[in-house]
């Protein structure tokens, strides 16, 4: 059995979604409640402020000191930046590419929505690293996406 909801929300902001299933005889199962992420992404990327830009830039700093504390300013923003995060899975700096994705696997569930929006993207080096980060912290939300990516991407390094 396969059910899809769809979740419109009327703003911005966070939304916690609890959900059941009621079967026959009265047996109810309650799912482990989700946080759901509603981001206006346009506001998100035209008001991108320089202490922001400034981390994103410092996170293939050759000082350890100066990636660590430019992942601590980029997890203040959290889910507002998740998407342009997973749009520099295909930068062309390999060490960006690195830090950036290893940033979205310790951002978990806040990252999920980019990461699921990401394995369509038309660039295979970000639905490879989307694949890649959504398989490392798992939840079973995301594995009919990580199905689909691994048996019917274009990419056979997707696959």
């Amino acid at each position: 059995m396969f059910v899809q909801n769809q979740f419109i929300a009327e703003k911005p902001g966070s939304y916690l979604l609890n959900f059941d299933l009621k079967w026959r005889n009265n047996k109810n199962i309650a799912f482990k409640p989700v946080t759901i992420y509603v981001v206006d992404e346009q506001k998100a990327q035209e008001s991108l402020d320089p202490k922001l830009e400034k981390a994103i830039l410092n996170l293939v700093s050759d000082d350890p000191q100066e990636r660590v504390k430019a992942k601590e300013i980029i997890y203040e923003y959290g889910a507002a930046i998740t998407t342009r995060l997973v749009n520099l899975l295909g930068a062309e700096n390999a060490r960006a590419r690195g830090e950036v994705m290893f940033l979205l696997i310790s951002m978990k569930n806040t990252a999920v929505p980019a990461l699921l929006e990401g394995l369509n993207h038309q660039n295979h080096e970000i639905r490879l690293r989307c694949v890649y980060s959504l398989g490392q912290f798992g939840g079973e939300y995301a594995l009919p996406a990580l199905r689909k990516a691994l048996l019917k991407d274009a990419e056979t390094a997707v696959r």
